[in-house]
């Protein structure tokens, strides 16, 4: 659901009963709107270079934006184009993943860490195995759910998750973004208030990461990157907790907006 493809109206035309009537291409308003307003909050200087990021459109459609335009006519000719190109709500949020990926310190990261028992070998990552266990588990209990993923070249992978219900279809701008490291058992996790989707979530990651527990670590920050920086010294150090003083102490030195 959420799938179908966007494409400018059309009529049928009358064929005198000798010939089938043409398909009816119907444009989908909520793949139209997100893809519009996600435009919007691209900074002006960003945009093409973001566009470019996306792959959707061609360079010759790339080349047509009069990107010095006001942004509202910029967003509805980027609109007009992925109409051309009959864009579906899973183009619409990788272009959403692509934005929040550069804009990453627009969220609030909270990091949880995943367990395996004590005698368990660690799996070796497996990025096809990983996206097909992760929407296999979640998509086996909620259906009407948008995944998107995207690779990175540090080891990251991003999820993006729009969730619905089971009557709904996902709402795309409460979406859920999941950062993880192949490498390391960390993950870090936009902040949400619906538990039920977390418990899918939770259900999801360790399914396709072979972990037995996951659990809240008590860090949090609009700084991804920080996070980061603290966990991964932890990781390299094989799970030896640090004295107190020495955690505060690396915490000042990288951001003072980290929420223990």
């Amino acid at each position: 659901e959420g799938d179908r493809k966007m494409a400018p109206k059309r009529r049928l035309r009358s064929s005198g009963g000798q010939d089938p009537p043409s398909k009816v291409f119907i444009r989908d308003e909520t793949v139209a709107e997100y893809i519009r307003r996600t435009v919007l909050r691209i900074p002006r200087s960003e945009t093409s270079k973001m566009l470019t990021s996306w792959g959707f459109l061609s360079e010759t459609q790339l080349q047509s934006l009069k990107i010095h335009h006001f942004k509202e006519k910029v967003s509805e000719a980027v609109v007009e184009l992925c109409e051309e190109n009959q864009a579906t709500i899973k183009d619409a949020a990788e272009l959403d993943l692509i934005y929040n990926y550069i804009y990453q310190d627009k969220k609030t990261w909270i990091v949880y860490q995943m367990t395996r028992e004590d005698d368990e070998d660690a799996v070796i990552f497996n990025w096809t195995t990983f996206k097909k266990k992760f929407k296999c588990t979640l998509l086996s209990v909620l259906k009407n759910a948008t995944i998107s993923f995207k690779e990175y070249e540090d080891n990251a992978v991003w999820i993006r998750i729009a969730w619905g219900t089971q009557y709904t279809r996902p709402n795309q701008y409460k979406p859920t973004y999941v950062v993880y490291h192949s490498q390391t058992p960390y993950v870090f996790i936009t902040s949400s208030r619906v538990k039920r989707n977390n418990t899918l979530l939770f259900q999801a990651l360790l399914a396709a990461t072979c972990y037995k527990d996951i659990h809240e670590m008590g860090l949090r920050s609009h700084c991804l990157n920080s996070l980061k920086v603290i966990l991964f010294k932890r990781f390299s150090q094989t799970y030896l907790p640090q004295p107190l003083q020495e955690k505060n102490s690396a915490l000042e030195n990288v951001d003072s907006t980290i929420i223990l």
